[in-house]
């Protein structure tokens, strides 16, 4: 091994040696240039071992490396080696710096350049630049390259601050499902996304932007409960009527607390106004017809009573219980007294109803009779006062029923009178016109009459067929007796028609 070095060394020495020499045979004017190339490689190298590396120093030292000759390099002394390296590493930074610009430029010049993939592959591409390649003497290509790269990524950010801001928004709304507000900011947010932004969203992001499309129909149906709401509280502040106070009051009531959340100030307070004031309406309704029956309990206030006090929800009744406990008792006096006329109004229109069809059958007349003068008759001034125009015929048609039955029972009477006449002769030849009153009293007798006749004195007017009637002078009696109905063959009549 110290032979090896020995060697090595005596090889160099010899080198030196025959370098000198042939430099002492050289040309001056070689030397001179050698030098100045030398000198200029350490100048330019200088500038670059002292700070930063900047580019053009780097495209200098480059060009000034590419001069230096092998007789250079044979010359090189430790300072002239070291700037002959920097100039290589500047050739390979330049080289690296060619490539990212390149790529850079093929990126903005891409088909696909305007899409959301294109232009992030012009991002990536813009941010793998350094400043050394920024700071190169750039084509008019690549400076408008690094500013369309500049706007794509101003573009993505600005994207992802509205795709995080819709995220935001929906996961609030979703969380509070109730709140109107939250809604509408999640309605907003998902306005603001533009098409870059959807095409760029993540596929969970996706999934909420395609359920968002619920927010607006939500928004509209509220819009419209509150409208509604606002327009019928309204009304009602107008006109105070039954159908305004219900229409109001049901408005109100449907607005739900999503709705809430999002009205004005202004419509809350119509809101409020509208569950509130009908409750206090009817209440100052019902107290009015609490004094006016005081005062005069007749049939009109008894109904207006009644009728206010039914009109009173459970609510109102909870919110007024003080006040409605001294008036319950005349309230409910005025309820039983309208149940109990219902009762028996509607006893007599079941009554005429009955009537009404036995006649269409002209037929069992007598207990649909029977039950409609009992409706009537059963009937107060309080029930006369509330008498609709199909009850008030009923009642006439009682009137009218009750005359016939007086006309039946005179029929009946007469035919009973002159059948038990007739039958108290029947021992001996009845006269004829005896027998002949029997037959005309008999005949005159209705369906209705012989459906009011007792079996006795339906007895009565059979057994009377068949007695024996004097003869006409000059003629023999009839073997039969008189000529008569059989017995309990009563010939049907039709019953003359009671006015309606």
């Amino acid at each position: 091994m110290a032979g090896a070095a020995t060697g090595l060394v005596i090889l160099l020495a010899v080198a030196a040696i025959a370098n000198w020499f042939e430099a002492g045979r050289l040309d001056p004017a070689v030397i001179q240039a050698s030098d100045e190339r030398l000198n200029a490689l350490a100048q330019t190298a200088s500038g670059l071992a002292a700070g930063k590396i900047e580019p053009q120093a780097c495209q200098n030292l480059v060009q000034t490396a590419k001069a230096i000759t092998d007789f250079d390099r044979s010359r090189f002394d430790k300072d002239n080696q070291a700037g002959f390296d920097l100039a290589q590493g500047c050739r390979a930074a330049l080289a690296e710096s060619d490539n990212r610009i390149r790529a850079l430029v093929a990126s903005a010049s891409a088909e696909d350049v305007e899409t959301p993939n294109g232009t992030a592959r012009l991002v990536k591409a813009s941010a793998s630049l350094t400043d050394f390649d920024k700071d190169r003497d750039l084509t008019e290509e690549a400076r408008k390259a690094i500013a369309a790269a500049s706007a794509g990524s101003a573009s993505f950010e600005a994207s992802d601050k509205r795709i995080d801001a819709f995220s935001a928004a929906f996961a609030a709304w979703q969380q509070r499902q109730d709140d109107g507000k939250a809604a509408e900011l999640a309605l907003a947010a998902v306005g603001a996304l533009r098409p870059l932004d959807t095409q760029r969203a993540p596929a969970d992001v996706q999934s909420k932007i395609k359920q968002s499309s619920l927010l607006q129909g939500l928004i509209d149906q509220s819009d419209a409960r509150i409208s509604k709401a606002v327009l019928a509280v309204s009304a009602l502040q107008s006109k105070d009527t039954p159908d305004n106070r219900t229409a109001a009051q049901d408005a109100a009531f449907a607005v739900t607390n999503f709705d809430s959340s999002r009205a004005t100030a202004s419509q809350q307070k119509i809101l409020d106004d509208g569950r509130k004031l009908p409750s206090q309406l009817r209440w100052q309704d019902f107290a009015a017809t609490v004094a006016d029956f005081r005062k005069s309990p007749d049939a009109a206030a008894t109904l207006k009573l009644a009728e206010a006090f039914r009109d009173l929800t459970a609510s109102d009744r909870i919110a007024f219980n003080d006040q409605l406990r001294t008036a319950r008792p005349d309230a409910e006096k005025a309820l039983q007294t309208v149940a109990d006329s219902d009762l028996r109004l509607s006893a007599l229109a079941s009554a005429f109803s009955a009537v009404q069809t036995a006649e269409m059958k002209k037929k069992q007349l007598l207990n649909p009779y029977l039950s409609l003068i009992s409706a009537a008759d059963a009937l107060g001034p309080f029930d006369n006062g509330r008498l609709s125009d199909v009850l008030a015929a009923a009642l006439k048609k009682s009137g009218l029923i009750k005359k016939a039955l007086a006309e039946s029972d005179n029929r009946i009477s007469a035919a009973i009178e002159w059948a038990e006449t007739a039958s108290k002769l029947k021992d001996r030849a009845v006269p004829r016109k005896i027998m002949k009153n029997v037959q005309i009293t008999r005949n005159a007798l209705t369906d209705l009459d012989k459906e009011r006749l007792s079996s006795a004195q339906k007895a009565i007017l059979d057994d009377v067929c068949g007695v024996p009637v004097e003869p006409e002078p000059g003629m023999l009696p009839a073997i039969d007796g008189y000529d008569c109905y059989q017995p309990g063959d009563f010939a049907p009549k039709p019953l003359p028609a009671i006015a309606q």
